[in-house]
């Protein structure tokens, strides 16, 4: 390209930033349908009758942060954050539980004891695996440092009676979720444009 030819309009589209949460659903999507017409017309295709293909939006909102949307600046909260590794220790022990107590209600048995009894088998089969994994790496000091403690019957005891919440690391970011919703929203809207005829 010559320094007098004329630079196309998707290049300066294409490296916008992404979208500020605080636009309305409607102006988000008004904005992707220009960046998605400036995607296209990058790499010159055509959107056909069946719509865009969702591998094309999945791509674009992956790796191109014109068809992203800002995350929001979460509000600090108290206490420390909730290790995925208890979530699912106690995710285990409450199925456990369902399963016996699902068998005692079945021979007539009472429920006493349940729960201590289904922390013990996750317990145990939490610590074998841990013990697997130790013995394994037991001449690899950097893989050892990787190996999760179980936690202690108790422990577990203690994480079943709590009300724990979903740890963050685990929620589905909703920006992301957000911008894939309006995205191909947006896509559905070009196809009706680009073929009115099946509208």
């Amino acid at each position: 390209m010559t320094e007098d030819a004329e630079i196309p309009d998707w290049i300066e589209i294409l490296q916008r930033p992404p979208l500020q949460p605080k636009l309305s659903d409607e102006n988000i999507i008004d904005e992707f349908c220009v960046r998605l017409a400036a995607l296209f017309e990058c790499y010159h295709y055509e959107l056909p009758p069946g719509g865009c293909p969702e591998i094309i939006l999945g791509l674009a909102r992956e790796h191109l942060p014109a068809f992203q949307i800002e995350a929001r600046k979460k509000l600090p909260v108290s206490g420390a954050p909730i290790k995925q590794q208890r979530w699912a220790v106690r995710a285990q022990a409450m199925s456990e539980l369902r399963k016996l107590e699902r068998a005692a209600e079945r021979a007539g048995l009472t429920k006493r004891g349940l729960q201590r009894r289904a922390a013990e088998k996750v317990f145990k089969t939490n610590r074998q695996i841990e013990n697997n994994a130790r013995r394994k790496h037991k001449d690899d000091p950097a893989a050892q440092k990787w190996i999760r403690k179980t936690p202690s019957i108790k422990t577990i005891q203690n994480l079943m009676a709590a009300k724990i919440p979903f740890p963050a690391a685990m929620e589905p970011d909703p920006a992301s979720e957000r911008a894939k919703v309006l995205l191909w929203r947006a896509a559905e809207r070009m196809q009706r444009q680009a073929h009115p005829q099946l509208s």
